[in-house]
């Protein structure tokens, strides 16, 4: 949006604002070529739900902070069940975006790779530790096969949660937004776990000022009247951007200690202009390896030329 000019720069609040108190990675996304565009007023960070059920029938032990992803992949083959219960739930639609690469981003980035070189001038996505994590991800459905059958069409909400909450799923990976969903299910037995290597993909929402808003100024002073910690706490209904707000109640409920946990290793997809195109590139990409028209060096090789593409077209 910020590439297309269609929000004025914020860094006239910058020393306003209290940003040493809001999540490191949100506040990254907020940023363009060195410009602040955008607030954050939301934080989401990536965690891992499992479900106690599945893993009570498979025998399993609930996983803990500090695992890896070694222990993930020895963990969903321990937990799957032909026929009665998978490891993991996998989303992999491209209409899913944001849900996909919360699974997958964190698996990049703790294998070493990313999407782009360290100055966003290149793709970096079939590097060798791209193609081991690309390979990793797919190996879930197409080696190990402890994801559901039909994989490659599922969406994290429509598809994954309805599997997790019947005890057919036993680890999906989310932000806060599963939490309430899953509170309101008495009969599920669940639990939550920082990602592996402590990496996770810090989602969120942010505000910004359009160009040609009829009241910039004001804009600005709601910006600033909602980064404060007692009213971010107070107004947002899912976690606050504000790592104070997170601290008063409601959100320093104990059960929700987690996602304050999950900020420090928190990192934010690129942001970069095109991102968005670059990441549906990529996962239509992956989503040809789970149907076999493609391998993970081809499909990150088809990725790299597709971002390459894009990064010329948005100088």
């Amino acid at each position: 949006v910020a590439a297309q000019g269609l929000l004025q720069p914020l860094d006239d609040l910058v020393p306003q604002l209290p940003v040493a108190d809001i999540a490191p990675a949100v506040w990254t996304a907020g940023e363009f070529k060195g410009v602040r565009y955008a607030v954050p007023n939301r934080s989401g960070p990536g965690i891992y739900y499992y479900n106690k059920t599945a893993f009570d029938k498979a025998g399993v032990p609930y996983p803990e902070n500090g695992w890896t992803y070694d222990d993930l992949l020895a963990m969903v083959q321990k937990l799957n069940i032909p026929g009665e219960q998978y490891g993991i739930g996998i989303p992999a639609d491209i209409s899913d975006p944001s849900n996909v690469t919360t699974m997958f981003a964190p698996i990049l980035w703790a294998m070493g790779g990313d999407f782009l070189t360290a100055d966003g001038s290149a793709p970096a996505i079939n590097n060798a530790e791209g193609v081991k994590a690309i390979t990793y991800w797919s190996d879930l459905y197409l080696k190990y096969k402890v994801a559901p059958e039909g994989t490659p069409n599922f969406t994290t909400t429509r598809d994954i949660q309805p599997l997790f909450e019947a005890n057919k799923v036993a680890l999906i990976a989310q932000g806060s937004n599963a939490f309430d969903a899953f509170k309101k299910n008495a009969d599920l037995k669940w639990g939550m776990v920082l990602m592996p290597d402590g990496i996770s993909r810090g989602g969120g929402w942010t505000m910004g000022v359009p160009e040609g808003a009829v009241n910039p100024e004001g804009a600005k002073q709601f910006i600033l009247w909602l980064s404060q910690p007692e009213i971010m706490a107070q107004v947002m209904n899912r976690t606050p951007s504000n790592l104070k707000a997170q601290a008063l109640p409601p959100w320093n409920d104990p059960e929700k200690a987690i996602f304050s946990e999950a900020e420090a290793g928190a990192r934010s997809a690129p942001s970069v202009a095109g991102w968005f195109q670059m990441q549906e590139a990529t996962i239509v990409e992956l989503q040809k390896i789970l149907v076999g028209q493609s391998t993970p060096q081809q499909a990150a090789d088809a990725a790299a030329a597709k971002i390459a593409q894009i990064i010329a077209e948005n100088p």
